[in-house]
């Protein structure tokens, strides 16, 4: 097996896969980027939680939402930086 043409092979399918998402997002409406960064604003946040609640197994849903929320406000906080 040679490990090094299996890479490229995978490397050359994520690069196809990026650029098509890239031309389809091109193509999409004002309306459409707006809901698809809605969705994948959202989808974050369920991963964002699920790995809270890894980290934290006993946490109830609301010290869960009070993790995402400082955990957004870091975020933020960084994004913002110089």
């Amino acid at each position: 097996m040679d490990t090094a043409k299996i890479n490229d092979d995978i490397r050359h399918l994520a690069d196809e896969i990026y650029w098509s998402r890239v031309e389809r997002a091109r193509r999409m409406s004002g309306t459409d980027k707006v809901r698809a960064g809605s969705m994948l604003f959202d989808s974050a946040c369920r991963i964002m939680r699920d790995g809270i609640r890894a980290q934290y197994p006993k946490a109830s849903e609301s010290e869960v939402e009070d993790f995402l929320k400082e955990r957004l406000k870091i975020q933020r906080m960084l994004e913002n930086q110089p």
